[in-house]
């Protein structure tokens, strides 16, 4: 494991440093942190004033544990550029996979903040295996005397809890932009794990609901990435319970999550299914809210499958036809096929059901916007393998425009008001 610390130009003092119940007295926290642990180098970056004044005691006082610090030469700081050189340096001097521990306590200025921020990245970008991040409070001691004496306690934290911070933030951003919430999944799930193997199980107030939840959501994120509007709906509801039954765990466990918990409520609750009188028709209706989720979050390819399915659906349920089965499906799609070319003035053939779909008052309206959305559909599953290739800008605005008119069916269907598709 390598260890990287910093060293300033401060006046430090000698302090006992403890985390638990290890102790060291020294003035350089770099020492303590050797000797708590046991890295097998040091790499010390220092300023050139930082390098004359403190890194010859650091050798000396390194050298009972066998450790010869590597000092790395760092710019003072004073300009943006500054910052990006000290980024580089801490970069550069680790290895793909590597374990390291930080130190921060001598570090000066904007360099606790640059550290924390680089240490999260390396963690991420280079796979670095973060085993801590340290700072040795000495303005926290616990003092013996006045002025301070070496006897005087100072407590070492370990910060690097606070970088999941950085995790959560990155997961939250997926959700809040994306609705997928796997990567919260995942730290939930971990956390609720860690937890658990440090304290084999033993504890009285482990979580216990943190990684039902995670799994909770998985299924939804995985159904909606899928585009299973029929495993979607269930899923929404008891994630709702999973939610409300987990909250107390939340609060002690994951509170990075709380911030996050009615926002996650909202946006999976329009999921839910409503109490209807006719249930194709409710579900119908919470179907094109589902659509919408996508078109609001911009997942072209599943709101063109789904609203397409959507489509044949409805005519299921106006024709009065079992809208799962799949011949039934089949000779709707084959009528809206024939309407569709009819309305265009191209040769078509009667299908099962065609009249019955023509006698409709939304017929017309309805063969243009499945046109499209055919059109649509078939240019993103044959992943544009075609001589006359539509542009992936325009045909992912020809998608989002499609919006509009499927409410505009909806409307005279019957499934919405216009109030609602306002």
């Amino acid at each position: 494991m390598k260890a990287i610390s910093f060293l300033g130009t401060g006046n430090y003092s000698e302090t006992t440093y403890f985390d638990g119940s290890r102790e060291c007295q020294t003035k350089l926290f770099p020492v303590a942190l050797c000797q708590f642990k046991r890295p097998s180098s040091l790499l010390v970056l220092v300023t050139e004033a930082a390098r004359g004044m403190w890194l010859d005691e650091l050798r000396d006082r390194l050298q009972p544990l066998g450790i010869t610090p590597t000092p790395v030469d760092i710019p003072n700081g004073h300009s943006v550029e500054d910052l990006w050189g000290i980024f580089e340096s801490l970069t550069e001097h680790l290895q793909e996979g590597e374990k390291v521990v930080f130190d921060i306590t001598h570090s000066f200025r904007t360099l606790p903040f640059l550290s924390f921020l680089a240490a999260s990245y390396l963690r991420v970008a280079k796979r670095v295996d973060l085993q801590g991040v340290y700072y040795g409070a000495f303005e926290a001691r616990q003092p013996t005397s006045n002025p301070p004496l070496p006897t005087d306690r100072s407590p070492v934290f370990d910060l690097s809890p606070f970088m999941n911070l950085l995790e959560w933030t990155t997961a939250t951003d997926q959700f809040l932009k994306t609705g997928d919430a796997r990567e919260l999944a995942n730290i939930l799930r971990d956390t609720q794990s860690a937890l658990h193997r440090a304290t084999q199980g033993k504890g009285r107030d482990l979580p216990r609901k943190l990684s039902g939840l995670a799994s909770r959501m998985e299924t939804l994120s995985q159904a909606l990435a899928l585009t299973r509007p029929r495993e979607v709906l269930p899923a929404a509801v008891k994630l709702g319970e999973q939610l409300t039954a987990a909250e107390s765990d939340l609060a002690q466990w994951a509170k990075p999550f709380l911030v996050l918990l009615e926002r996650m409520r909202e946006d999976y609750q329009l999921l839910e299914m409503a109490q209807p009188e006719d249930e194709l028709q409710a579900n119908l209706t919470t179907q094109l809210r589902l659509i919408d989720w996508y078109f609001d979050r911009r997942h072209v390819i599943q709101a063109v499958t789904l609203a397409r399915e959507w489509i044949i659906s409805v005519l299921c349920w106006k024709l009065g036809k079992e809208w799962l089965d799949r011949d039934n499906r089949s000779s709707v799609e084959e009528a809206l096929n024939a309407h569709t070319r009819q309305k265009q003035g191209r040769s078509f053939q009667f299908a099962c059901w065609h009249s019955d779909i023509v006698a409709l008052p939304q017929a017309y309206e309805l063969a243009d916007v499945w046109a499209k959305l055919s059109e649509y559909r078939n240019d993103i599953a044959h992943c544009g393998m075609r001589k006359n290739l539509t542009p992936a800008q325009t045909l992912f605005h020809n998608v989002l425009a499609c919006r509009d008119a499927l409410h505009a069916c909806a409307e005279k269907f019957g499934l919405i008001t216009p109030e609602a598709s306002a």
